[in-house]
């Protein structure tokens, strides 16, 4: 089985979970923004090569880390129909689908890919730790306001399209488990 942890948090040259943070948010490297997840030279093909040539039979990569960033382009909306905003798509951000082009380079070398989803953070959403809407006092610029009910849905969401829109999955690690009011 091999990991892949390419994701906002990449950036943030911060060592620790879940890597955006009061510091980085809107200073310096602005984990903020999703200009800041745009390399020149990525090449998911090279990582399917190097993961077959080691022997890999089973791969999954960050598709939504602590930060909160997608690594495909949402269609996930919040409650009054705007945009999710924190993804590949977003203005600046890298446009690539980085998980279907995953999936299909995995495939192409016959490894199994599989996702990670944070449950527990979403810094972007003012969620930290055990999946819990944080209070005003930790709520930065640019992140967005969501009560506990609208961050559970937008995980649903968010986990429907990934299993749905992605083919056949092998493998979904959920770091910190689900919300308690989630059953």
């Amino acid at each position: 089985i091999a990991t892949i942890g390419f994701q906002m948090d990449t950036y943030a040259y911060d060592d620790g979970d879940p890597g955006c943070n009061k510091n980085n948010w809107n200073n310096g490297v602005k984990t903020s923004q999703p200009a800041t997840l745009n390399p020149s030279n990525l090449n998911i093909t090279q990582w399917a090569e190097v993961l077959s040539s080691l022997g890999a039979k089973y791969a999954w990569m960050n598709a939504k880390h602590g930060c909160g960033f997608l690594m495909w382009k949402t269609k996930t909306k919040f409650v009054d129909g705007t945009p999710y905003g924190y993804d590949v798509s977003a203005p600046g951000a890298i446009n690539r689908d980085i998980v279907k082009e995953f999936h299909d380079e995995m495939l192409k070398v016959g490894i199994k890919p599989g996702y990670y989803y944070s449950l527990k953070d979403n810094f972007y959403l003012n969620v930290h730790q055990k999946g819990l809407v944080g209070n005003n006092a930790t709520f930065l610029p640019n992140m967005k306001k969501v009560n506990q009910e609208e961050f559970e849905n937008i995980i649903l969401a968010q986990l429907r399209e990934l299993w749905s829109e992605y083919g056949q999955l092998s493998e979904t690690w959920f770091d910190g488990g689900w919300p308690s009011s989630i059953s």
